[in-house]
């Protein structure tokens, strides 16, 4: 049985009253398993059976969880492990984007990448989502996951809020998942009861309000703004967006909450004993004035050995729709409004990715990314190794491939028909290009 801080499961008491007992009834049950379908991905034939989260088209629960690592199609990109209360984002952001398009969105405190993949799944390849993490083991984290998602319009940045007002760049929206007291985390993360404090609880508060203050300098007049936490503390949520309202003429326009979903005072609360989720808060709010979406660029010189590249109309789709960039011995592809948005950025800010990493130049040779083999952007015609789901774990795990194949040179390695990466057959041995950081670090038993 959990062990809660009193101060804890006094509030709680005093905030949901007659509920109180079923909520902490609820937090003694195992949490829900549930997950997210790419909708660009062929997936139809994964989790046929699972239930579907209400507030999201492609959210989906499970009924026993498992083991993740070993799911050649978990690292293909063709789902994102999620806690479905996150997943509510979908309700909030979808009518902004079917109002607008070619947004420009940042997701401020992106790691590890469910709600950045999510944006990116609901922009379906339309405006551009600048990704963002401070801390650089996250934004490594967060870099991968955005990777196997697929899609080109993403920039990955690793900066302050305060970072971005210098750019003097403005977003039509900004996401704020921010860091607080993780209480709706308690059911399924005992470390974090362990850390909660009353202490705790003021110093994310204050946290989270200098975080606002910095970041909306960086919000268009007309633009929207998302908050969330997972906590259910009035000082990290619903106060939070009194003192936006108050102090920089924040509206609040979040609409009509899903079923078992409860109405705060100004946004949403997912509470664990009304619906399968754990306890998440959002809110929508939209910035006085009117937004102007038209994000107009301008051509810019690009500053690359274009001579000395290789052409890539094998590699993508329509390599002739990308601006092909060298630094140092690492090409890139981005689009010409991302490239530009990428510049314009790097004076200020920290970039540590930009549209698709293509591979690298060793010698006379080009040497195809990971990165590349995940993107939505591939241009599948290449010789292809389909491998079962053992062999995709060898190869996961970086071993080479036990596989026949007369074709020598480059390969696309897939199960069921889904890009992992690439492999190189050279006379008789096969060269294993899995990324080693990538790799699973231990083979499962048979």
């Amino acid at each position: 049985m959990k062990i809660f801080p009193e101060s804890f499961k006094q509030k709680m008491n005093e905030l949901l009253k007659g509920e109180a007992t079923a909520f902490f009834e609820s937090q003694e049950i195992p949490p829900p398993i549930s997950l997210r379908l790419h909708p660009n991905k062929n997936n139809s034939t994964i989790f046929q059976e699972a239930q579907k989260v209400e507030w999201c088209e492609a959210g989906i629960y499970l009924s026993s969880r498992p083991v993740f690592t070993y799911d050649p199609l978990f690292h293909a990109g063709a789902y994102y492990v999620q806690e479905a209360g996150s997943m509510l984002l979908e309700k909030l952001l979808t009518p902004i984007l079917e109002k607008n398009k070619n947004l420009r969105i940042l997701d401020l405190c992106a790691a590890p990448g469910g709600k950045s993949t999510h944006v990116l799944s609901l922009m379906n390849g339309e405006g551009i989502l600048v990704s963002n993490e401070t801390i650089p083991l996250r934004n490594k984290i967060l870099r991968q996951n955005i990777a196997k998602w697929g899609y080109s319009n993403c920039i990955v940045t690793q900066n302050k809020a305060e970072d971005f007002a210098k750019s003097n760049i403005q977003f039509d929206a900004i996401i704020i998942d921010a860091p607080c007291s993780g209480e709706g985390l308690f059911r399924k993360d005992d470390q974090a009861i362990l850390e909660w404090s009353v202490d705790q609880v003021m110093v994310c508060s204050q946290r989270q309000t200098k975080i606002l203050e910095e970041i909306l300098p960086s919000l268009k007049p007309g633009g929207y703004l998302i908050y969330s936490t997972c906590t259910y503390e009035a000082t990290e949520n619903d106060d939070q967006i009194e003192q936006l309202i108050a102090n920089f003429g924040m509206k609040v326009v979040t609409p009509k909450p899903p079923l078992g979903i409860a109405q705060t005072k100004y946004g949403w609360q997912a509470y664990p004993h009304r619906v399968k989720s754990e306890g998440f808060y959002c809110c929508l709010l939209k910035k006085d004035g009117e937004l102007n979406v038209e994000n107009k660029y301008t051509s810019t010189k690009i500053t690359s050995k274009k001579t000395m590249l290789p052409s890539f109309e094998k590699w993508l789709i329509d390599d002739t729709s990308f601006v092909i960039t060298q630094q140092q011995d690492f090409i890139y592809a981005n689009s010409k409004e991302v490239n530009e948005l990428t510049q314009q950025l790097s004076k200020t800010n920290y970039i540590r990715m930009s549209g698709i990493l293509l591979g690298e130049i060793k010698g006379k040779d080009f040497i195809p990314s990971a990165e590349l083999a995940l993107s939505l952007q591939l241009n599948k015609n290449h010789p292809t190794v389909d491998l079962s789901e053992q062999e995709s774990i060898n190869y996961l795990c970086g071993e080479p491939l036990q596989t026949q194949s007369e074709a020598l040179g480059w390969h696309l390695v897939t199960f069921q028909n889904q890009p992992l990466g690439w492999a190189k057959k050279i006379a008789s041995r096969w060269n294993n290009y899995y990324p080693k950081e990538w790799r699973i670090q231990n083979k499962p038993k048979p």
